[in-house]
């Protein structure tokens, strides 16, 4: 009960900044929506989009936490081509200008999961490495002894030793990127959503500096 209430009240608080800004925005473009100069407009109403969207997305995370926690969430497991899933995934996710992405997948490398769950966990991690990451991004999988390891690995920053130990619960979010657009639920829901699979997913640091983050399935038979 105690941690549903922190749970609540933390949900709260992220909420609160992007409603915010939407009733403060929606108010001002209400009342002085003819005075405004064009430029001014155009940038409510980009800010408007931008928080409106933020909070569709911690929305949205926090309804699939609860299908989670509830045991409401079916999983479909069947055999998943992941070089077809980083395909789709790699369409979804806007690539950055400047940033470059290597995919090192053979195309006989099958996993056993829930397609659709495991794309999402693909596109959070792919976004995730783009938002955090450096220039190189790469994502690559191989198949050893009945697992299939899928990593996700930027050369960026890391993650600071102090936020390592709950990296994958929610709301964690480091003070460097609390100003970037994020519902610090991501990868607690993608690690959840990679054990309902029945598989592991963990972080480990790049030498001399950078993120991996990998997904341990059962291999397809």
């Amino acid at each position: 009960e105690a941690a549903r209430s922190e749970f609540i009240a933390t949900a709260a608080h992220e909420l609160r900044p992007p409603l915010t800004t939407l009733a403060g925005t929606a108010m001002l473009l209400a009342s002085h929506r003819r005075e405004l100069p064009e430029t001014v407009a155009d940038e409510a109403f980009d800010a408007l989009g931008r928080q409106g969207e933020r909070a569709r997305v911690l929305i949205n995370n926090m309804l699939d936490l609860s299908q989670m926690d509830a045991q409401r969430m079916a999983i479909r497991m069947e055999a998943v081509p992941l070089a077809a899933v980083v395909a789709r995934t790699r369409e979804l996710v806007i690539q950055p200008e400047g940033t470059a992405l290597e995919v090192s997948i053979a195309n006989c490398v099958t996993a056993l999961a829930d397609p659709g769950r495991l794309e999402q966990v693909l596109t959070n991690l792919l976004a995730n490495a783009y938002r955090y990451g450096g220039p190189h991004v790469r994502i690559e999988a191989a198949e050893c002894e009945g697992c299939v390891r899928l990593a996700v690995s930027d050369d960026g920053p890391g993650v600071p030793g102090e936020l390592v130990a709950t990296l994958f619960e929610p709301f964690t979010r480091g003070a460097a990127v609390t100003g970037t657009v994020g519902s610090g639920l991501g990868l607690a829901i993608s690690r959840r959503l990679v054990e309902a699979c029945q598989g592991r997913m963990s972080y480990e640091d790049r030498c001399p500096h950078g993120s991996r983050f990998i997904v341990e399935l059962k291999a397809a038979a």
